[in-house]
């Protein structure tokens, strides 16, 4: 599981390097928030946390 969890938070973190739109930066923000929601333990961590 950790493995899965890796790869959507580097995928996560490549789509942050790639999206200008406040909509579609917002979606992202969303999928994160999802994630820790999802896996509270795992310490999904990215780049995208903390920006607004």
């Amino acid at each position: 599981m950790s493995l899965l969890l890796a790869h959507l938070v580097g995928l996560l973190n490549l789509a942050d390097e790639a999206v200008d739109d406040p909509d579609e930066r917002e979606f992202l923000q969303e999928l994160v928030r999802d994630l820790h929601a999802s896996f509270p333990d795992q310490g999904v961590r990215t780049r995208l946390q903390g920006r607004r």
